[in-house]
């Protein structure tokens, strides 16, 4: 099932390296591709912007203010608190690292919640009955656990995105995009996630058409393919297999 075209799909962006690396080559507007929601946790905002100049920043600033328009919506965690006065820390010098592990937790709030979501404004969030959560991230630390107990979340990372919107003739080439990215100062993950959602009936829902060929080209450009991790391990960067699963 091509969950694109047969479903409602809301955008959940789990964490702030997609936003940077799409940033970087100025393709924010692709989050739009869906003509869906984009949903933005508070953390990952907070996470986007705190460094004036960094790479994409100015980018993401306006993205949030302006170019997000109707779709963007920013989702409330109970992290903001905790991450406001971990970057005061830092920033200090009491706890360079104090901010780590943050945003992974964040993630997988997220992934547990899905059906009381709401936005920093008190609105909910709720899937409606039929909708799939499509969530975009730029790695796994945070472990396959919590991907592996929200069943109407698919979970793509970056790269897995990118070849997905190729796929889907969103875009013509996903590896420009990702030699744009990199041209703007910043380095992809190469964290390859695609978790299908359950769609009623014992049916997942599927992203990837022509996947074998698709595969055989991604291998082509040199990068280590599905399942092969950062270092031809077979495993993710999550600790899981890294494979992709129908």
């Amino acid at each position: 099932m091509n969950t694109w075209k047969k479903r409602p799909v809301t955008l959940i962006v789990a964490d702030s390296g997609p936003l940077i690396s799409l940033a970087c080559a100025d393709e924010l507007q692709l989050l739009q591709s869906f003509g869906r929601p984009v949903v933005v946790a508070d953390v990952v905002r907070k996470e986007c912007t705190r460094k004036l100049g960094a790479p994409g920043e100015e980018r993401l600033a306006n993205w949030f203010e302006t170019a997000g328009g109707n779709q963007f919506r920013e989702l409330r965690t109970p992290f903001l608190p905790v991450f406001i006065d971990a970057m005061a820390q830092e920033a200090s010098g009491e706890n360079p690292d104090a901010t780590v592990g943050l945003g992974d937790a964040a993630i997988a709030w997220v992934l547990k919640n899905l059906p009381r979501l709401r936005t920093v404004g008190g609105q909910p969030l709720a899937l409606a009955p039929d909708e799939i959560a499509l969530v975009l991230t730029e790695d796994g630390p945070y472990g396959d656990g919590p991907v592996l107990m929200q069943r109407r979340a698919h979970v793509l990372s970056t790269r897995q995105w990118l070849k997905t919107l190729e796929r889907l003739d969103v875009i013509p080439s996903s590896q420009a995009i990702i030699d744009e990215i990199q041209a703007g100062g910043r380095r992809v993950a190469r964290y390859m996630a695609d978790r299908p959602a359950e769609v009623g009936g014992g049916t997942r829902s599927d992203w990837k058409d022509g996947t074998e060929a698709a595969v055989a080209d991604w291998r082509g450009d040199g990068t280590p393919g599905p399942g092969d991790g950062e270092n031809g391990t077979g495993r993710g960067a999550s600790g899981g297999s890294g494979r992709d699963r129908t």
